[in-house]
C-alpha cells in the first residue's frame, strides 16, 4: 500500500549543523478505528543548493563544507560500533570544526545516520567502491599483499542496481544527507580500466609502478564502459529520490571530463586533484566541482577557503581505521586527526585552528634529531609533553587561530610571533629543554585571549579512572568508555608511560574490548591487560540487563591501583 499525503508546516525550525531540528512523522493504519500498526519516522526540514560560482547553501546561507572520511571500524570493536561509540567520535569531530561525513566506501549503519541528523552533520552517502572490475591500486607501496581480490566487484553485475536502490530508499528522509555518491575511485588509472590517454596519465599513486603500468593496455577493459555504468547507476538513484545531486568520488578527472562520465553527475568529487580546480572553472564554468577526499594539508585547505566555487573537502581520515597498513607490525591506516581509541592528535588541533570559529591554542613539541621531525613539521604532528633530555633542541610548534601568540619557559618569555607572517599556518619556537612549565597565551585583535600549558610530569606514581556515562541503562546494549591515565603523584599524565594495566569488571557489566590507539600494539582484543600509550588506555564497558553496580578496577605493577564505579538502572 503506498500513501500520498501533503502536510502544511508553518513558521518551521528549519535543520542546519548549528541547529540540527527534528520533527517526528506518526503514520499510523486502522482498522475499524484501532491502530493496528505505526511507523514514527524522524524528519529534519531544510533546503539547499549547489551553485557554480558561489558555492553550498543551506537554508539560504552560504558555507564551507568541513569534512572528513571514515570507516566502519571502530578498532578492537571492529564493524559492529554500538551508537555510543560513534557519538563520542562525532562529539569530538565537531569539537575540531568538522560539519560533515563522507560514508566511505559503502552504506553505513543507520544509527550513524541517526545520530548525524541529531548532531547537524552533513553527509555523503556513498554507495560503492567497486563497480565491475577489480581493484590493485598499487603493485608497489603499503598497499601491497597478495592478489586475494576479493571485494564487490563479484556481487555488482547481480546486485548492484538493488542495492543501490535499497540505500536511497532506507536513507531518504535523512536530512542530514546532501549528496549521493554512486562510487569512490572506480576511475582509478588502469585499474582495470584502460584508454589511450593512460599515457600521459597523472594517478595518484603512481610514481614507482613500472612502465608497463603506466601504459595503456588494449587487452584491460575500456574506460568507455565506466560512463555506461554511471549512467545506470544515476537513474537508479533517482527512480528513488530527485531530491538531491549525485556525485562520484573520481581518482582521474582528466579521464572521466574525456569519455564523458563526469557528464553524469550533478556534483562532480575531485580525489586530491586541488591543482585542476581552477582549469575545471575555465573550462566547465557551469559545473559543480568539490574536493571528495583530501589530505590534511595547508594547501588543500586553502584551495577550498580562497575559493569561492569550491565549496567543500572531505579530509582522509577523521579516524584511524583497520587497514591500509604500512608494513608489518602496523596494522592500521594512521591518517587520522584521532587514533584508534578516539584519542586526539596533534594534527586535529592543527585543523581545528583552520576550521574552528572559537578561539583556541594548543602546544606540541619535537625533537630536532628525530628522523621524523620534518614529517612532523609537515603533517603536523609532534608530542602534547614537556619531557625531553636535559638541553634536547627542539621544535615548539603552536596551533592557533588568534593573530598573536607569546611563548614562556618557567614564565620566561621567549617571544611574540604573530600568524600572518607563518606561510605554514602555526607558530613554531626553537628552545632548548629545560624542566618545568612551558606556556603559551595567544591573543587575538578582538582581545579575546586564550593559554595552554605543558608541565613536566615527574615518575609514574599512580592509576586515574574517569567515565563518560556514571549511570547506565540495564538494555545489555548501553555502552561507556572508561579512560585510564597513568600520572605522577600530582596527578599529571606521564606521557612517555607505557605500563601493562590490567582489567577486571565486577557487577551486571563486562568488558568488550580495549583501546590504546598504538598501531604497533599487536595484543589481542579478547585480552583484558594491555599496555598505556601516551599514558593512556580506554575500556569498552557494556551492562547486562539486571540493575546493579558496576564496579571497574585497573591494576599495574608498581602502581597505586585505581576503580570506579558505575550505577546501571
Amino acid at each position: 500500500m503506498e500513501l500520498n499525503q501533503t502536510i502544511k508546516v508553518t513558521s518551521p525550525h528549519l535543520w542546519s549543523p548549528s541547529s540540527p531540528d527534528l520533527y517526528v512523522l506518526c503514520t499510523e493504519i486502522r482498522k475499524n478505528g484501532e491502530v493496528i500498526d505505526h511507523v514514527n519516522t524522524p524528519i529534519g526540514i531544510r533546503w539547499f543548493e549547489f551553485d557554480a560560482d558561489k558555492g553550498f547553501f543551506l537554508n539560504g546561507v552560504n558555507m564551507k563544507i568541513k569534512g572528513v572520511c571514515v570507516h566502519h571500524d571502530a578498532g578492537a570493536l571492529g564493524a559492529a560500533v554500538p551508537v555510543a561509540v560513534w557519538e563520542r567520535r562525532l562529539q569530538a569531530l565537531q569539537e575540531m570544526g568538522c560539519n560533515a561525513i563522507r560514508m566511505s566506501h559503502n552504506p553505513p549503519a543507520p544509527h550513524l545516520l541517526d545520530l548525524c541528523d541529531r548532531m547537524g552533520f552533513l553527509v555523503i552517502d556513498e554507495a560503492f567502491d567497486e563497480w565491475e572490475g577489480v581493484k590493485h591500486k598499487w603493485s608497489t607501496g603499503h598497499n601491497v599483499y597478495p592478489p586475494k581480490h576479493f571485494g564487490y566487484y563479484e556481487e555488482f553485475p547481480q546486485w548492484g542496481e538493488l542495492d543501490i536502490k535499497e540505500m536511497v530508499l532506507r536513507d531518504r528522509n535523512h536530512p542530514s544527507i546532501i549528496l549521493w555518491s554512486i562510487g569512490n575511485e572506480v576511475d582509478y588509472p588502469n585499474d582495470p580500466y584502460c584508454h589511450p590517454y593512460f599515457q600521459t596519465m597523472t594517478g595518484n599513486n603512481d610514481a614507482n609502478k613500472p612502465a608497463a603500468e603506466r601504459e595503456y593496455d588494449p587487452n584491460k577493459p575500456q574506460s568507455d564502459r565506466l560512463t555506461t555504468i554511471a549512467t545506470n547507476l544515476v537513474r537508479y538513484v533517482k527512480e528513488c529520490d530527485m531530491t538531491r545531486p549525485v556525485t562520484a568520488a573520481l581518482a582521474f578527472p582528466e579521464l572521466a571530463n574525456l569519455i564523458g562520465y563526469v557528464d553524469t553527475l550533478d556534483v562532480v568529487g575531485y580525489n586530491y586533484k586541488e591543482h585542476l580546480y581552477e582549469e575545471a572553472r575555465q573550462q566547465y564554468p557551469n559545473r559543480v566541482t568539490i574536493g571528495s577526499e583530501n589530505s590534511a594539508s595547508l594547501e588543500a585547505w586553502l584551495a577550498v577557503k580562497d575559493n569561492d566555487a569550491i565549496c567543500a573537502q572531505f579530509i582522509w581520515t577523521g579516524i584511524d581505521y583497520m587497514g591500509e597498513a604500512k608494513g608489518w607490525p602496523i596494522r592500521v591506516s594512521q591518517a587520522g586527526f584521532m587514533d584508534l581509541a578516539g584519542y586526539k592528535k596533534a594534527s586535529y588541533y592543527f585543523r581545528q585552528s583552520l576550521w574552528l570559529e572559537d578561539k583556541m591554542v594548543f602546544l606540541a613539541a619535537t625533537s630536532k634529531d628525530d628522523p621524523a621531525n620534518v614529517s612532523n613539521k609537515r603533517w603536523h604532528g609532534g608530542a602534547p609533553h614537556w619531557n625531553w633530555k636535559a638541553g634536547e633542541q627542539l621544535d615548539v610548534i603552536c596551533y592557533t587561530n588568534c593573530e598573536e601568540a607569546e611563548l614562556f619557559l618557567n614564565e620566561r618569555s621567549l617571544g611574540t610571533k604573530k600568524l600572518i607572517d607563518s606561510p605554514l599556518g602555526y607558530l613554531s619556537w626553537e628552545v632548548s629543554f629545560e624542566e618545568g612549565t612551558l606556556n603559551v597565551v595567544a591573543r587575538s585583535a578582538e582581545g579575546i585571549g586564550c593559554s595552554y600549558a605543558l608541565e613536566t610530569a615527574a615518575k609514574s606514581y599512580q592509576l586515574l579512572l574517569q567515565v563518560d556515562a556514571p549511570e547506565m541503562s540495564a538494555d545489555g546494549q548501553d555502552i561507556a568508555h572508561v579512560e585510564i591515565e597513568i600520572t605522577d603523584s600530582y596527578g599529571k599524565l606521564v606521557y612517555l608511560a607505557d605500563d601493562l594495566i590490567q582489567l577486571s569488571i565486577d557487577g551486571p557489566g563486562e568488558i568488550i574490548g580495549l583501546e590504546n590507539g598504538d598501531v604497533q600494539d599487536l595484543e589481542p582484543y579478547s585480552s583484558k591487560f594491555r599496555k598505556a600509550y601516551h599514558g593512556k588506555l580506554l575500556a569498552y564497558v557494556r551492562t547486562g540487563v539486571t540493575a546493579g553496580q558496576i564496579v571497574v578496577k585497573a591494576e599495574a605493577q608498581g602502581l597505586i591501583t585505581a576503580s570506579i564505579v558505575i550505577a546501571v538502572k
